[in-house]
């Protein structure tokens, strides 16, 4: 939290946080800026001090550790799909319609790990095979 009066609904919106075993922040401000006076209030109730990005990261569990490209194209069990892209673009195919059709779905559809199918997808829409709208539907060409 960056504002929060002593009586606002952000306040509100905290406690509802820490009832479903959220984490709280708050970022601490100028002592007579009365706009504060909650995040303060909070700090002193054990939210967490908040004051660069890296302790929205530490707070939340850490930074993940940068994938290598080769890492894009494992799966849960560690299986390399790497070489399955062909086979992957199979699947995803028959999925594909003239009708624009959320990313999403056919990602869902299609039961491929998210960032085989998005690979998949994104190959296609390189190729000229699909049509990606601005709103992120697809169609086949």
């Amino acid at each position: 939290m960056i504002e929060a009066a002593e009586r606002s609904g952000t306040l509100i919106t905290a406690r509802y946080a820490l009832e479903q075993g959220r984490e709280v922040m708050a970022a601490p401000g100028s002592p007579l800026d009365p706009r504060v006076k909650g995040c303060h209030r909070l700090l002193k109730q054990g939210a967490a001090l908040i004051e660069n990005a890296q302790d929205v990261l530490e707070t939340l569990g850490g930074i993940r550790e940068f994938q290598e490209p080769s890492d894009l194209y494992k799966g849960p069990d560690n299986s390399d799909f790497e070489g399955d892209l062909d086979k992957a673009k199979t699947v995803i195919q028959p999925l594909l319609s003239p009708t624009p059709t959320p990313r999403n779905d056919i990602i869902r559809l299609s039961g491929l790990p998210v960032s085989l199918a998005s690979a998949v997808l994104l190959e296609m829409e390189l190729l000229g095979e699909i049509f990606v709208e601005a709103d992120g539907k697809v169609s086949g060409v």
